[in-house]
């Protein structure tokens, strides 16, 4: 008779309850005497404790009856999933802030049922768990979870990555000699399966999951292997292998991902205005919000909302967050003073991240800043600030204007972590003072001889990393208008990119018509590629 390997592959809106305790008792450590820990080490010690790694169960874990669960071995827990490994399977579970859940079960055909179980290093400290049903003692983590010869020469490895955009996978090592053919896995629970792209698509009952492979490759010489899914039947796949070296061994690296669209932001108002992916996978989004809670996270730069009332209106904190590829939330903080403070412009490089937006607030400069403070108070004042993409700390800020804001709507970074920002300036009712943007030498380094109110300036200024300014330049300067319809002519800020050589290209709309063939010329190397269309109004 054939023997069935089943893994539960189940997606459900509810914490997970899981696992077996095989492992002998450990006696409980002596008793010390309490030590304070402050919240920020505790923030820590929460952080370094989820999805670092799967937890083996010694009699810990309930099910939702609240009682023990014998029928999972190790335990992967990270924000929005978690990962059960069972002696006959496998399961994720993922939930939604309305708890709806799908179960898919995966069922590899013909294999192994009683395959012997190893871990690879433990990834933190044992711990203790205190609960309802007894003590239990010296439980660790481990990075890596084996299933040995889950097919003749085969086995299934789980890795957890902390950290990283796959913070979950599993690899089916094929050793020397060994058939990949014997892989096949049936899906059971799915509204549908189909093959589309490469991928095994599950539809759920909210969105659907996709199984793809990213990569395959022999472990000796790391030499890539073009494996892709085949149907075999309803609801049944394997693997579709070219010809390899067969002496030596082959990784098969299937990753599921499940799609997902969430919503953020507290009982006011949140807006998001910009939003940044890096070469992970992770995302990175900043805006602005009225809201008191629900949106920082413990140990966050600034856990606080800090943008009180104008008059009966409230004000708005700018806010920045990071998310990992499958949507769960890393970090998030607020960012800004007791004033009223908009994100409008967000890039990210590496570990680096930058945001630029206005604000009224003051306390928004590190010290020795290009500019440490506001030209007049409750004015608008643009904002230049660094963060740390891993940690969400800030490493510095600046304000960047004066009596006339400077307000970015573009960001880009070079190789260097150096930094532009692409943005405009209106003039306002005040003589202007203080305006700081532009530097000699540059494309147009200079206001128009004549101030009109309500008139719109483009600018663009280079940061290093340090965050001092390397230089800043008017680019196009429109004429006056006065609400709609407009009156007279203005100009629209477009898109900006930088090229490999370290040019800047800039676009934009505009009715002047002097932008190119009046261009005064450069004393330094400051180079600006224009693309400005012509539009009258």
């Amino acid at each position: 008779m054939q023997k069935r390997f089943l893994l539960f592959l189940a997606l459900w809106g509810w914490t997970t309850y899981a696992a077996t305790a095989q492992a002998p008792a450990v006696p409980p450590p002596p008793q010390r005497p309490a030590e304070q820990v402050s919240k920020d080490k505790m923030s820590q010690w929460l952080k370094d404790a989820a999805g670092a790694g799967f937890t083996e169960n010694r009699g810990q874990l309930v099910n939702q009856a609240g009682k023990p669960n014998k029928a999972v071995k190790y335990l992967l827990s990270m924000p929005g999933l978690k990962v059960q490994l069972r002696q006959t399977g496998f399961s994720y579970d993922t939930y939604t802030t309305k708890n709806k859940f799908h179960r898919v079960d995966i069922e590899l055909l013909g294999a192994n049922p009683a395959a012997a179980m190893t871990t690879g290093p433990a990834v933190s400290e044992p711990v203790n768990v205190v609960n309802g049903n007894g003590e239990f003692y010296g439980i660790h983590k481990f990075q890596t979870v084996t299933y040995r010869d889950v097919y003749p020469g085969i086995d299934l490895e789980f890795v957890a990555r902390k950290g990283t955009d796959k913070p979950v996978e599993y690899n089916f090592i094929v050793r020397p000699g060994a058939d990949a053919s014997q892989i096949r896995l049936k899906y059971k629970g799915a509204n549908q399966t189909v093959l589309k792209n490469g991928r095994v698509v599950m539809a759920l009952n909210h969105g659907a999951l996709n199984e793809h492979i990213p990569a395959s490759w022999i472990d000796q010489t790391g030499q890539k292997v073009s494996v892709r899914y085949k149907a075999t039947g309803a609801d049944v796949y394997a693997f579709h292998v070219p010809s390899y070296d067969r002496t030596k061994t082959l990784v098969i690296d299937p990753t599921p991902q499940l799609e997902w669209a969430t919503y953020y932001g507290g009982t006011a108002v949140d807006q998001i205005a910009a939003v940044a992916t890096d070469a992970s996978g992770n995302i990175y989004v900043t805006g602005n919000t009225a809201s008191s809670f629900g949106i920082a996270t413990a140990g966050a730069y600034d856990g606080s909302y800090g943008g009180g009332v104008t008059g009966t209106t409230p004000n708005e904190d700018a806010f920045l967050a990071k998310f990992n590829s499958a949507g769960q939330r890393i970090w998030a903080t607020y960012y800004g003073g007791a004033g009223r403070d908009l994100a409008s412009a967000l890039a990210v490089h590496g570990n680096v991240l930058y945001i630029g937006g206005t604000t009224t607030s003051t306390g928004m400069a590190t010290a020795g800043a290009h500019q440490t403070a506001q030209t007049a108070a409750n004015q608008n004042t643009g904002f230049l600030a660094r963060f740390d993409a891993t940690t969400g700390q800030r490493t510095w800020g600046s304000y960047f204007g004066g009596s006339m804001p400077f307000f970015p709507s573009r960001i880009v970074v070079d190789n260097q972590n150096n930094f532009y920002a692409y943005g405009s300036i209106i003039t306002g009712t005040q003589t202007p003072t203080g305006v700081d943007i532009a530097t000699p030498g540059t494309f147009r380094p200079n206001l128009p001889a004549t101030i009109v109110i309500n008139q719109i300036q483009s600018a663009l200024v280079k940061f290093n990393d340090a965050g001092v300014r390397q230089w800043g330049t008017y680019v196009d300067f429109s004429q006056v208008f006065a609400g709609p319809p407009l009156t007279s002519t203005i100009s629209y800020l477009g898109a900006m990119d930088l090229d490999a050589d370290g040019q800047v290209y800039v676009s934009g709309a505009t009715t002047n018509t002097d932008l190119a063939a009046n261009a005064p010329p450069r004393t330094n190397q400051v180079r600006i590629h224009g693309c400005f269309s012509s539009e009258n109004r």
